[in-house]
């Protein structure tokens, strides 16, 4: 396992599909508690995998408006 900066991982993931989201006219938007670890220990490219589904499917599926993704802590 790595230690990872979550904040990096996140916007370069969201970056990925910034052109695709605006191509449909959607605005993409990202928000983090402020509880949420800066660092975090995994695997970088199983979860970028997970957030690149994510954000693939929800721009898929999304006809107008915004796709958001919320960042927050599970206990």
């Amino acid at each position: 396992m790595n230690i990872l900066i979550l904040l990096d991982l996140i916007e370069e993931t969201l970056a990925l599909f910034a052109d695709r989201a605006h191509r449909k006219h959607l605005e993409l938007l990202c928000t983090m508690h402020p509880d949420v670890p800066t660092t975090v220990q995994g695997d970088p490219l199983r979860l970028r995998q997970i957030l690149t589904n994510l954000l693939s499917n929800a721009i898929k599926f999304t006809a107008q408006g915004e796709v958001m993704m919320c960042v927050s802590r599970d206990e």
